[in-house]
């Protein structure tokens, strides 16, 4: 049986947003990627196990529907090459075990029209299964009964961002529309001044079109709260502070 486990596009995190991912002896080192300039990236992936892992990688980039509740996705495959916004430096690899490789993403925007007026969004998922050298005549049939795969999210930001939002706070929970044209961090802050200790601090990524329900940690429930809202490169940058039934937005 085989299963894939998507990265969480809105992450949780206590003060930073960068998680390490870890399955099957496959660990990546970030499950959500900005674009550097040149609106490339790169990934580390680690075989912990004892065993060799053949690792395939499949890209599908992706957009937020209507409402913004889920993701269509147009996988890439031989059909659509010739619309692949972005590659992998490898698409399969071996790894040993103890070994690391960089797994590049490059843009082929250079070759292709690609549409800057929003963020370009895609899952790069990698798919670890037994290895076995040609000639190895040994049973690995139950050397991994489960495979899980991880899908980093990689984002080629817009160079015209349009920040519009709304934020709702019900109860112990808070909504986040993000109606931009590209990626928000939210921050939540109810630390009492400005001393951080556990569950005080929030941060949550939230990318273009999505809406999403965070429920907030017990420490923050029945305090008032700092909502910041930053753009990836923190060009915007806006806070506010919410009680309960409060609405922040732009």
């Amino acid at each position: 049986m085989r299963f894939l486990k998507v990265s969480s596009v809105l992450i949780f995190v206590f003060c930073q947003f960068l998680s390490l991912a870890q399955a099957s002896g496959l660990v990546v080192d970030k499950m959500f990627i900005i674009a550097d300039e040149k609106k490339n990236g790169l990934l580390t992936l680690t075989n912990t196990s004892d065993l060799p892992l053949f690792i395939s990688a499949n890209i599908d980039e992706f957009h937020v529907n209507e409402d913004g509740s889920d993701f269509i996705k147009t996988p890439y495959n031989a059909n659509n090459v010739e619309n692949w916004k972005i590659s992998t430096t490898q698409n399969k690899l071996v790894l040993h075990s103890g070994e690391s490789n960089n797994v590049g993403i490059r843009s082929l925007c250079y070759n292709v029209t690609c549409d800057s007026s929003r963020d370009l969004m895609f899952f790069v998922t990698f798919m670890p299964s037994p290895y076995r050298d040609p000639g190895d005549s040994s049973d690995m049939s139950s050397a991994m009964q489960l495979n899980y795969g991880f899908s980093p999210v990689f984002i080629i930001p817009t160079d015209k961002p349009d920040i519009k939002y709304k934020i709702n706070r019900t109860g112990d929970n808070l909504v986040v529309e993000n109606k931009s044209n590209t990626l928000i961090y939210v921050s939540v802050n109810s630390c009492d001044n400005d001393k951080m200790y556990s569950g005080c601090f929030v941060r949550y990524i939230v990318i273009a079109g999505r809406t999403k329900v965070f429920q907030l940690p017990s420490e923050i429930e029945n305090k008032e709260i700092t909502v910041d809202v930053a753009s990836y490169d923190n060009s915007f940058n806006k806070h506010g502070k919410l009680n309960v039934n409060d609405e922040f937005k732009d």
